[in-house]
């Protein structure tokens, strides 16, 4: 009965023009009932918010053509002057919901290319960095040591963004060292083993601040889960007043490429990674290990010494 009446509204819409407006409702009926999570439903209100004041609620969306695409980017860049990562952020939305309507009959299908950044430094960290970021706060407040507790765990283990937003102190087991992930972008729980200096970090975190149960590990101050804007504001902050230029992305980077660096076994930096293929793994193994390769060819003793060599005059 269900799928005859999904068809018979599927006939009905294709007959007749659709708005932008129509198409956001259905397409948030069909993320609910797919139980899409509460964060993703609102990212999608909000996006529809900036889509809408650029085309209005009534536009038609065959009207939403890649010329008029390039309006929106130029309206986006230039007149609301919004970073490419945001902007990008913007046209996946799109993306996703013209996918929909193209899956659904409403549309023709159009590719919407996102915008490269030139700006965004993907470097993974220097050591000096790194200790920068890991030293153990002089002031003890809630927002700092919550931010230091963040990024020693990240770095310790490289978890993303997500994961440290939704992960909850329930899901910490500090006697087996553990965390239970149980959603991750591979749609799968993920159980992660931690060290003992995290373990003791995350301790003291809890003992700070009493936190149990289904609160969320990192809350907050009013006990709530950070928004995906939220942390990643935060976050910066707290690197910053540490002199330190980074995101939360590029410290799993850090980690990512310190576990190639020990030349760990591209099948357990997978899993460590949770990565939903080999192929994502290889991806990462290729790119630091060129860095590696080139990084040791500039450190090559030997061909120091020769060129010293040749500087004294050279050998007989």
């Amino acid at each position: 009965m269900a799928t005859k009446t999904v068809k018979n509204r599927l006939r009905i819409n294709q007959t007749k023009e659709m708005t932008l407006k129509q198409l956001y409702d259905e397409h948030m009926e069909y993320s609910k009932a797919r139980n899409f999570r509460p964060q993703t439903l609102e990212n999608n209100e909000f996006n529809f918010i900036v889509l809408s004041d650029y085309f209005g609620e009534d536009c038609l969306i065959e009207d939403i053509t890649p010329k008029a695409m390039n309006g929106y980017i130029n309206y986006l860049t230039n007149e609301r002057g919004i970073k490419v990562i945001s902007v990008n952020e913007r046209l996946k939305y799109i993306r996703k919901l013209m996918n929909y309507a193209y899956k659904c009959g409403y549309c023709a299908k159009f590719n919407i290319e996102l915008l490269k950044d030139t700006t965004e430094n993907k470097t993974p960290l220097t050591q000096e960095e790194v200790q920068k970021l890991i030293a153990k706060p002089t002031k003890m407040t809630f927002s700092e040591v919550r931010s230091w507790a963040i990024a020693n765990l990240v770095l310790s283990c490289g978890i993303r963004s997500r994961n440290v937003r939704e992960v909850k102190v329930s899901d910490l087991d500090l006697h087996n060292r553990t965390l239970y992930l149980r959603d991750t972008k591979s749609h799968k729980p993920q159980t992660i083993y931690l060290s003992h200096s995290i373990i003791k970090i995350l301790n003291e975190w809890l003992k700070i601040t009493q936190l149990k149960g289904d609160s969320p590990l990192f809350p907050t101050v009013y006990g709530e889960e950070l928004s995906n804007r939220s942390l990643k504001n935060l976050f910066r902050a707290y690197a910053r007043s540490r002199g330190v230029e980074t995101s939360l992305h590029i410290l799993r980077h850090t980690y990512a490429r310190d576990l190639v660096k020990a030349d760990v076994n591209p099948m357990i930096i997978k899993e460590l990674l949770g990565h939903h293929s080999l192929e994502v793994t290889q991806r990462y193994i290729k790119l630091f290990s060129d860095d590696i390769r080139k990084a040791t060819d500039g450190l090559d003793t030997l061909v120091q010494y020769q060129k010293n060599r040749i500087k004294l005059g050279g050998s007989k």
